[in-house]
């Protein structure tokens, strides 16, 4: 899977959609321009996890949130490469917002999945999964 798909709709109307990230799948949104949040996993590859963060620093999103044992690490290195690229002039400009969620160490603790900005639209880019279809249905049960 390389183009983005849709995984489902909240309560509160956050469309949520999921995507394994491949270099330059992130280059058309399905919303377009408009302002989005967004959670990375990464599995494996840090390469592919640094392509990752560029992309979605290049786009519109609000929220960027990390998760897992490496989550603090790929935090502070998406607000320096938000200083890095000129996307805020220091860290903790708060452009894009960051989080990370250590105890979500695996698709099964990724409940629920964290929406705490007010985006219409939801992303989830896996980074490095050998067995996306099985993460992708977790995804979607958690996602409504």
């Amino acid at each position: 899977m390389t183009t983005i798909i849709k995984i489902g709709q909240d309560d509160a109307d956050v469309t949520y959609f999921a995507v394994e990230y491949e270099n330059g799948c992130l280059s058309t949104l399905p919303w377009g321009v408009e302002q989005f949040d967004c959670l990375i996993l990464k599995n494996d590859n840090d390469e592919k996890m640094n392509q990752a963060i560029d992309e979605l620093l290049a786009k519109n999103c609000d929220w960027v949130h990390t998760a897992g044992k490496e989550s603090e690490y790929w935090h502070d290195y998406i607000d320096q490469r938000s200083v890095d690229l000129g996307r805020q002039a220091a860290i903790g400009d708060g452009n894009p917002m960051t989080a990370w969620h250590e105890e979500m160490t695996g698709p099964e603790k990724w409940t629920p999945i964290i929406n705490c900005g007010g985006s219409d639209y939801f992303l989830i880019v896996l980074v490095g999964f050998t067995d996306i279809e099985k993460v992708l249905a977790l995804l979607k049960t958690r996602s409504h």
